[in-house]
């Protein structure tokens, strides 16, 4: 390893106190100082390292908020569509008509009743004397969207808001 000289510059009391303790135990200030530098430059190569740590942190996190409104995007499209064709296609003027009564009562208000989730609770309170697995099968007939939409708020919202937009359309021609 190739040895560097440098020259620094201290006051003039602090030289006073190295020279005291060199003659006091022999001080190799040569040694001191580059423990010195060396503490310091780990220091500065930590901070830089934790900067660049962080910036990966924050493009991850960036990431995966496009990604989750991404993922929000594709639940509202889907409960859009859902909504729409169960009203249009098995929905019944009942189910509509508690429908429009039970999102203002409940989907304004907040969250479903334990245990029921999201989507078990608008079928619940489409009709509260049906059989909701039957019912929840009856609007999102494929079971895998069954199972990924079941909690998910925006599926719900979009689902529950496209199917009265298709009632307020034709419940004065009924």
């Amino acid at each position: 390893m190739a040895i560097f000289r440098m020259t620094i510059s201290v006051p003039g009391d602090l030289k006073a106190r190295m020279d005291a303790a060199d003659k006091a135990v022999g001080v190799v200030w040569s040694r001191v100082a580059t423990s010195a530098f060396e503490d310091r430059v780990r220091q500065i190569e930590a901070e830089q390292k934790e900067r660049t740590m962080q910036s990966d942190l924050d493009q991850v996190a960036e990431r995966l908020r496009l990604e989750a409104s991404g993922e929000a995007a594709d639940s509202m499209l889907a409960g859009g569509e859902a909504g729409s064709q169960w009203a249009k296609l098995k929905a019944k003027p009942k189910h509509l008509r508690r429908l429009s009564q039970f999102s203002g009562e409940y989907f304004l208000s907040g969250e479903p009743p334990a245990p029921l989730t999201l989507f078990e609770a608008f079928a619940a309170g489409v009709d509260p004397d049906v059989d909701v697995d039957a019912a929840v099968a009856n609007m999102v007939p494929d079971e895998d969207d069954r199972t990924r939409y079941a909690s998910d708020r925006d599926f719900c919202a979009m689902f529950w808001a496209s199917a009265l937009d298709v009632w307020k359309k034709v419940q004065d021609k009924i």
